[in-house]
């Protein structure tokens, strides 16, 4: 820090929910902080960083839909337009270089780093497109398109084992060079974007918030000019809710990231023929703000469904897909995926301990539970990740809370939401090779008090299980499903 420069807020370092997920078997009872901050900060660079033909840089993501002032036909396409897409390109490939070669030996990427020549990029972009007449939609389709490929190389850097705020524990002394420097370049690039037009400020803002200039960014916030009401700013005011979802996120003051995202999202929801856009705002709104539920800093029984269901629905998990839905890059699905699937783990991990506590959890927190498990089923794949599900909702949550929510089985809104959780179980069952839905639809016949039923489902579950090995690999499970049985023949008084 140079004489006169003033400190810049202290933050912690990148490791949101977003980053890319480790299974982890059974899941500790609450966030860790560096997964917390991760995900941030992943969403934070992708309101930053360019690209509009995101998935033609990467042979693992298919091609996707250009924006709106793509739609023109190509001899119409300005050529500064068509260049500043190349540059944007020319981002895309730094940036997925650097992410693989961080993933694969953090150690190996050393300086001059490869993120440097960023800014560079950037410069160019600028001078290409400033002033000219597609200049804000092409920064707002820049925003859009790109969180993805920002979003990897976030988490690359916050997996850093040289990072002294990742998940390890360090000494002062550990070399933290690469985040450091990921900081600066970031930092210069905020510079590039200053400008009049607050499309400018709006993107100088976005980089500021990912250097970790929280100060001067809600400062430059609170400057911003009002937008005119109408169609014609209506995705740059969406963009501005992001930037305040990931500000109250990351200053954790005012307003909860959640309260920040529903305002953008009442901007792209409720609309008769939702467009490609605005379904990917929504999913990047989502993605915003998601983190925060079950988070300590926001409340650790923060519910949030609303925003979850809304997310569940944009990744076409519930509800009716629309005619783009195959045009969405599925890299970004799969972002929103694990934040959603990650929120649920950290909500049965806070509710877990105290389900079979006496004197037992309040109703509202069975009720939670209860539809926390249910969007955690719904967002988790298929075939991959039932050991998350067997010890988050059967293991830790559901069988300890089986007292607690038998007794408390008449009131109708856990009735409900315990319909709704056995009603997506059902669903799943028929594809699942684990029996762990078949184990979950056990327990809760058993808590409403039909054995018939739960011995059937407990008999399934148990051939399921033992086909696919959790026998002999996983004597935790098999025990609890031995207990069932013992249950369901003799159910304890409750």
């Amino acid at each position: 820090m140079t004489e006169g420069e003033k400190p810049r807020e202290q933050r912690p370092r990148r490791s949101h929910p977003s980053s890319p997920m480790r299974v982890v078997p059974p899941p500790r009872p609450g966030p860790s902080p560096t997964v917390a901050i991760g995900a941030l900060i992943a969403i934070l660079v992708a309101l930053s960083a360019a690209a509009v033909w995101f998935a033609h840089s990467s042979p693992a993501v298919p091609p996707s839909v250009a924006p709106s002032i793509a739609e023109a036909p190509t001899s119409e396409v300005p050529p500064e337009l068509t260049r500043a897409r190349e540059l944007s390109l020319e981002v895309r490939r730094v940036l997925d270089q650097a992410s693989d070669a961080m993933a694969k030996d953090p150690h190996a990427v050393k300086s001059p780093y490869p993120w440097g020549t960023i800014p560079d990029r950037y410069k160019e972009i600028v001078r290409t497109v400033r002033g000219k007449p597609f200049e804000r939609d092409f920064w707002l389709e820049h925003t859009r398109m790109l969180a993805v490929a920002i979003a990897r190389l976030s988490a690359a850097v916050s997996a850093d084992p040289d990072n002294p705020d990742a998940p390890q524990l360090l000494t002062v002394a550990n070399d933290n060079a690469r985040s450091k420097n990921y900081d600066a370049v970031i930092r210069q690039v905020a510079e590039v974007m200053k400008g009049p037009e607050s499309i400018h400020k709006l993107m100088e803002i976005c980089f500021l918030i990912v250097s970790g200039d929280t100060n001067q960014a809600t400062a430059a916030t609170a400057k911003l000019p009002p937008l005119a009401p109408g169609e014609a700013n209506r995705f740059e005011e969406v963009c501005r809710h992001l930037a305040r979802t990931l500000l109250a996120y990351g200053t954790k003051k005012g307003a909860k990231p959640l309260d920040r995202a529903r305002e953008g999202l009442a901007l792209v929801r409720d609309r008769t023929a939702p467009t490609l856009e605005e379904w990917q705002w929504a999913l990047i709104l989502v993605y915003a703000s998601v983190p925060s539920l079950f988070h300590e800093d926001f409340g650790k029984k923060e519910a949030g469904q609303d925003v979850v269901d809304r997310g569940l629905a944009l990744l076409g998990r519930t509800g009716t897909r629309p005619p783009f839905f195959a045009q969405l890059d599925p890299a970004m699905l799969g972002e929103v995926r694990r934040v959603i699937r990650d929120a649920g783990k950290r909500g049965m991990g806070f509710l877990g301990p105290d389900a079979g506590a006496q004197p037992p959890p309040p109703v509202a927190d069975l009720v939670l539970g209860a539809s926390t498990a249910r969007w955690m089923i719904t967002a988790a794949d298929p075939g991959r990740e039932e050991a998350q599900l067997w010890y988050g909702i059967f293991l830790n949550w559901l069988t300890p809370a089986t007292p607690a929510l038998t007794a408390a089985g008449k009131d109708p809104t856990l009735a409900r939401m315990l319909a709704e959780l056995d009603a997506v179980a059902a669903a799943r069952a028929k594809a699942d090779p684990s029996g762990v839905m078949e184990g979950i639809r056990a327990r809760l016949a058993l808590i409403r008090g039909d054995p018939a039923a739960a011995s059937s489902a407990a008999q399934l579950a148990r051939s399921r299980a033992d086909q696919a090995g959790y026998r002999t690999s996983d004597e935790t499970v098999w025990e609890a499903l031995e207990r069932l049985a013992v249950e369901i023949k003799k159910p304890v008084a409750h």
